[in-house]
């Protein structure tokens, strides 16, 4: 241990006693939290205090006027608001003026006035320090640059020459958008999951403006709207809001289904609040962040250090649907800034020595933070505050097994409801340098993390930013943060790439797959099944539409992917408040097969789009006898395979009927050989894709031309 290791350790041991001798100081204390911290220091002139007890308090402790007392050394006493939380026993004390920089604040709760073992339970007195610079705090947190961390060069004329290889029909160069909408293609389309992708690319260099885009699975969106400048963390919650974090305004926004401005989330106590992360919690609270920009004397921790180095440390809040900061967590408390990684220049005039970038609710109620620049994971005690324990880094408590590689200035670690830990790890300081998608399982009893599914294109790197986010059919959406070739990939467990997209010159922070569906234009009917229509004819279906909103809507045009499915009506269509109408949609098809396709019904403004998504389903080959996948099938049935043009994979789909077998009497129940083949134009054969015994059932195959040994070149194929 150096020398300056072992003069810090001397002040965080003497912190750590203290509170012990004072928050507890004696057997019958029923206090479990307080923030401040006692004794802290660099605490927000803003700061409220939180003091939650292990047993319920009446509320009758707000009548008792001298419960608390705050005074500092140069603004005196402090008069304020009591509040007391449903959960009955945590108090806030809210001053009505804020503390004076640079003093020392004390205050005298009186625990006897709680009502329980009165007669043996002393006055709790503890105090905590203000920080000296809070004004520099503010000027850094509102200035603090994103990806000051980026140490890499991209280069776009690379991704530009793989656009050229991509399928052109999967663009975004194929449909009206606007001049300064971010350019991206679809590389990879292998029957990917259902829903829809969110993302909030903003570009590269980051001095133009960003969208928030909902896309569908052929990259066509069905909701964008433009943000003055960078919109990040673009996602939906759990309660079904959408948010993102905006950042010429520094918060966080929430948004309903009908894209309606809502709700607003910010951190308390002055904090600034930091783009990295929001979690909307199943009781209404929140998790944010914040960036605590502070001088500290640098040259009393490290040899050569700064006398008035600029140190930042993280902040976590828990907030309540009032706004209130009913649990706070400060680095400086808990973290030594020379826990930071080699990389962090710790004699420099700035030192971002946590970069906390991500903060999970636990399973078991606990917080989960990922310390980018400590290359840890901490597990934090959410009652008490107390470090659980430490994942990575210099104080890694875990033994790695199936791991020699470990993860390094990682992103985005979150719980999985298969109770494993996932993160997406940038691979900063690691050799070779690649990033990666990681899942550990977690011994936490034993200590051991072992590391049972990983992702990676090596050499793929990105350097910053980056997310991973399990999907509930096991896929994974990996957001590949600082990249553009690619941006976006979904992945199965055995590593099949099913969805890929690219940009052409523009970031996304995070990248997410959700269903989703708005609420402003509500249809009677979302799925239209026209049947069999044959060739060169035509047939209408109408369905009911519905203005959901007290404004009036104008439906601009409509958008599918087929000419062979169309909506009669002329565009635009007017809908006043609750308003609805009935819309022809046609179905004329061209040629014999099974066709699907999506119509979207469009309200588009100059630099937002909102989308209705219909579908619909029709077929003209009179040999097909299209029914729901929950009745038996009739008679053998073999379908258009989809997508068709296909490149490089396509599904079939075919159905057996009740197959007779001699060892059940001529009862129903046997099985029948099946062979499905592929043949070129001449008839020779490509490829078998199915040979085996099927029993009666629909099924779908799917076939990707690229496992055959030359590839399979453009033409005209049969099965």
């Amino acid at each position: 241990m150096s020398i300056k290791q072992k003069l810090y350790c001397c002040i965080i041991l003497l912190i750590v006693s203290n509170y012990h001798l004072i928050a507890q100081g004696d057997d019958y204390s029923l206090i479990n939290y307080i923030s401040p911290v006692p004794n802290s220091q660099y605490v927000s002139p803003w700061s409220t205090i939180i003091i939650r007890s292990v047993v319920n308090i009446g509320r009758s402790v707000l009548t008792e006027k001298d419960i608390i007392e705050v005074t500092g050394t140069i603004s005196g006493l402090h008069r304020g608001e009591l509040i007391l939380l449903e959960d009955n026993k945590t108090i806030i004390f809210k001053p009505e003026l804020p503390f004076t920089e640079g003093e020392k604040i004390m205050v005298l709760f009186k625990e006897n006035k709680l009502g329980a073992l009165e007669n043996k339970i002393a006055d709790l007195n503890f105090e905590f320090t203000i920080s000296n610079s809070w004004k520099k705090n503010i000027r850094y947190s509102t200035s603090h640059p994103l990806a000051n961390e980026l140490n890499s060069s991209i280069s776009f004329e690379s991704v530009r020459e793989l656009k050229n290889k991509c399928n052109p029909g999967f663009s975004s160069t194929i449909d009206t958008l606007p001049a300064d909408f971010p350019e991206y293609f679809i590389s990879v389309f292998n029957n990917p999951s259902d829903g829809y992708i969110f993302i909030a690319p903003f570009p590269w260099p980051p001095l133009g403006p960003g969208y928030m885009i909902i896309l569908d699975n052929y990259g066509v969106p069905i909701f964008y709207r433009r943000c003055p400048t960078r919109c990040m963390d673009f996602k939906l919650n759990g309660n079904g809001l959408v948010t993102y974090f905006n950042r010429s305004i520094g918060k966080f926004y929430a948004l309903d289904s009908s894209y309606a401005t809502i709700d607003s989330f910010a951190c308390g106590n002055g904090y600034s609040t930091d783009v990295h992360d929001l979690q909307i919690l199943d009781n209404g609270n929140s998790l944010l962040m914040s960036y605590d920009f502070q001088t500290v004397r640098m040259d009393t921790i490290v040899p050569g250090g700064d006398t008035a180095a600029t140190v930042i440390g993280l902040i976590v809040q828990e907030l309540d649907e009032n706004k209130n900061v009913v649990f706070q967590w400060r680095s400086w408390d808990h973290f030594k800034i020379t826990d930071a990684t080699d990389d962090i220049d710790l004699t420099a005039h700035t030192i971002d020595y946590v970069h906390g970038n991500s903060v999970e609710l636990d399973i078991d109620g606990n917080l989960i933070i990922s310390c980018r620049h400590m290359d840890e994971i901490t597990k934090i005690n959410r009652t008490t505050g107390e470090i659980i324990w430490r994942l990575g880094g210099e104080n890694n408590q875990f033994q790695f097994v199936n791991d020699p590689r470990g993860f390094s200035h990682q992103h985005d670690a979150r719980r999985i409801s298969n109770g494993n830990l996932m993160l997406f790890d940038n691979g900063n300081l690691l050799s070779p340098r690649y990033s990666s998608s990681l899942e550990y399982q977690l011994d936490e009893t034993n200590k051991i993390a072992s590391l049972i599914w990983n992702y990676s294109d090596i050499p793929h790197y990105s350097s910053f930013m980056g997310n991973s986010h399990r999907l509930d059919n096991g896929r994974t959406i990996i957001g590949w943060g600082s990249s553009f070739n690619p941006a976006v990939t979904e992945v199965k467990k055995d590593g099949t790439i099913t969805f890929e997209l690219y940009f052409s010159s523009a970031f996304t922070y995070r990248a997410f797959r959700f269903p989703w569906r708005t609420n402003l234009l509500i249809a009677d009917n979302y799925r239209v099944d026209f049947e069999y229509v044959s060739v060169n004819t035509s047939d209408t279906k109408e369905i009911v539409i519905t203005n959901n909103s007290n404004e009036q809507l104008e439906l601009t045009s409509y958008y599918s992917r087929s000419s062979m499915f169309s909506v009669v009506d002329i565009f635009p269509i007017h809908l006043q408040p609750y308003q609805n109408k009935v819309l022809q949609i046609q179905f004329s098809p061209d040629s014999i097969g099974v066709f699907s396709d999506d119509i979207h019904l469009r309200m588009q403004k100059e630099y937002e789009m909102i989308t209705q998504v219909i579908k619909v389903l029709g077929y003209s080959d009179p040999s097909v006898d299209v029914e729901t996948e929950n009745i038996h099938p009739k008679k053998y049935k073999l379908l258009q395979n989809y997508p068709n043009p296909f490149n490089p994979s396509t599904k079939i789909k075919y159905s057996i009927p009740t197959v007779s077998s001699p060892l059940l009497g001529g009862a129903g129940g046997g099985s029948i050989h099946i062979q499905l083949v592929i043949y070129d134009v001449v008839g020779n054969e490509i490829a078998t894709i199915v040979n085996e015994e099927k029993q009666a059932g629909i099924y779908e195959v799917e076939w990707n031309s690229n496992g055959l040994p030359n590839g399979l070149p453009s033409g005209l194929y049969y099965y």
